[in-house]
């Protein structure tokens, strides 16, 4: 169609350059231009409308891929959340299996060295270290509130003095 229409442009300025642009001739071949890029132009837009057709079903498979994706994803963390079940599962039971074994099982060799015992000792409150700590802070507090008496107000409060 390209090259209809360059040729009929090309016959255009011919008999334009021949005959002058008012003859029938020069006419017929302007009418004849405008009639191939009507033609061309309902086939771009017909071409324009399918692309966008086209991209429309491919933006709608994208989102169903992308939902596929989520969905993929989902079930992958599902069946690792599975996997560690069962083999959590698996290892609970082999204890409970060799527990049991151990005592159903009379073992002569098997002798305990040392038993665990109770400390005495607190594991919380800490006393001492808290009122360590408090010395310490009351001391830091103590010397800014020193800073604040002496310094602070005179520089702040000149007229209090």
């Amino acid at each position: 169609m390209q090259s209809r229409l360059t040729d009929a442009e090309l016959k255009y300025l011919e008999l334009s350059s021949r005959y002058g642009k008012d003859e029938g001739k020069v006419l017929a071949a302007a009418k004849e231009i405008s009639e191939i890029k009507q033609f061309i132009g309902k086939r771009i837009k017909v071409s324009i409308e399918s692309w966008n057709q086209i991209i429309a079903q491919y933006k709608d498979r994208f989102e169903h891929l992308e939902q596929s994706s989520v969905r993929i994803t989902r079930l992958e963390r599902e069946i690792q959340s599975i996997k560690d079940a069962i083999q959590l599962s698996a290892q609970k039971s082999n204890e409970m299996t060799i527990d049991s074994y151990l005592d159903n099982a009379e073992i002569s060799s098997l002798r305990v060295v040392q038993y665990g015992h109770e400390s005495m000792q607190p594991v919380s409150p800490k006393r001492m270290k808290t009122i360590r700590l408090a010395i310490l802070i009351g001391a830091f507090i103590g010397v800014l509130y020193g800073f604040y008496e002496t310094g602070c107000r005179r520089f702040f409060f000149p007229s209090r003095t």
